[in-house]
């Protein structure tokens, strides 16, 4: 799932639940702006992880917009990706 702050690529796994991975190129910004916007991914992942229905392994590829969003946008933009993504439960992937 694409979003103007980041790219969400997702595989269904068989394991002890979802796990999660960053990738926050230089092209976002320097090390403390990096540093900064995997903190806050991490965060909004981790307040996705009761709403996820399935063990997935999901891996989000931060845009440049997503250095100067919020945690609130972010933690927004996650759900709805998740959503539409068919991640979250009562959805269905598309």
């Amino acid at each position: 799932m694409t979003t103007p702050e980041f790219v969400l690529y997702h595989l269904h796994q068989a394991g002890d639940g979802p796990r999660f991975g960053f990738v926050v190129s230089r092209r976002v910004g320097r090390a403390t702006v990096r540093n900064r916007t995997k903190r806050l991914l991490r965060e909004a992942c981790r307040a996705l992880i009761p709403c996820l229905a399935v063990d997935v392994d999901i891996v989000v590829v931060a845009r440049e917009p997503c250095a100067e969003s919020s945690f609130s946008d972010l933690k927004t933009a996650l759900e709805e990706a998740a959503a539409r993504a068919g991640l979250t439960e009562g959805t269905t992937s598309t």
